[in-house]
């Protein structure tokens, strides 16, 4: 049941996942607010009953501190339009169940950040949850998310500043953040300097560094065996075959020869075309990270 209550009663979960609020963005729900009123309540858990403010058995009145579980944003923006009241959904639910309610609400949400995220994630695991329990009770399918952003958390505390304010973008932050102290200061000056200016390149040096520390070698390059360099040269020569027979089926950039193919072949055919798209994928992935190897050591 949605009830009334004194805005100054409420007050935020220090726990929050989300830490920052765009103020011209409470600035624009606070003006809806005022003009069409609060369209969801807030949800609320008592945290400090008043025996002074009951009325009869089970209703706490006014002058009772209630913490805030989800909706911190839209009471941000009653706060902000010095509105005296809020509509509220008052619970039950522990700490435990305070935290999870909060991180949902916050996953549901497309601002909230992956350093935020790993903050969350890590006060559950510090309470107690394995990843796996944790990602059960949060409805992701894999726990890899989680020790994901966690992951984060390991970056050296400039750059974890970097991170929050935006300068050093979420991808370099999970690259990074698989180096030691060290070798983050070292990859983070080849980012500075156009060095690693992809993703491949930046993923390219991490597994060097993270190689050298097993192998002593930044970037050594295999040589192929005898059987592997025949190997190698067959599929040059079979994909520079593969790129001329496609060719030959367009015509002014339009598919020509295709057109004719017998309808009961055709679904054999975008089978075989699925499977192939499928390894030229991941063989297109490997080759980009030779490539930006390549530059990197002759750069």
């Amino acid at each position: 049941m949605t009830v009334k209550l004194p805005t100054n009663a409420v007050h935020p979960n220090p726990d929050q996942p989300r830490k920052r609020f765009d103020e011209s963005e409470l600035q624009a729900l606070a003006n809806s607010i005022i003009t069409t009123g609060l369209l969801q309540p807030i949800t609320v858990r008592l945290v400090a009953p008043d025996p002074s403010c009951l009325f009869g058995d089970d209703q706490k009145g006014g002058l009772s501190q209630y913490e805030i579980v989800a909706g911190e944003r839209r009471w941000r923006a009653h706060v902000l339009a010095k509105l005296g009241t809020i509509d509220a959904n008052i619970i039950e639910a522990t700490v435990g169940e305070r935290d999870i309610l909060a991180i949902v609400e916050n996953l549901q949400r497309t601002d909230i950040t992956p350093l935020e995220e790993g903050r969350a994630y890590q006060r559950m695991i510090d309470a107690g949850y394995t990843p796996a329990e944790l990602a059960h009770k949060l409805g992701l399918k894999q726990p890899r998310r989680i020790t994901e952003r966690m992951s984060l958390l390991r970056l050296n505390p400039s750059y974890l500043d970097l991170l929050e304010k935006g300068h050093l973008s979420p991808s370099q932050g999970f690259e990074l953040a698989r180096l030691g102290a060290a070798d983050q200061d070292r990859v983070f000056a080849m980012i500075n300097t156009g060095r690693c200016d992809t993703c491949v390149k930046l993923r390219v040096v991490v597994d060097g560094f993270l190689a050298a520390a097993n192998q002593g070698s930044l970037w050594e390059i295999p040589q192929p065996s005898a059987n592997e360099t025949a190997i190698l040269s067959a599929f040059e020569r079979k994909m520079e075959q593969i790129v001329k027979l496609v060719d030959s089926g367009f015509k002014d950039n339009e598919i020509v020869v295709l057109r004719k193919i017998n309808p009961h072949r055709a679904s054999i055919v975008v089978t075989q075309i699925g499977l192939i798209s499928k390894h030229l994928k991941l063989v297109e992935r490997e080759i980009q990270k030779v490539v930006a190897q390549g530059e990197l050591i002759t750069h």
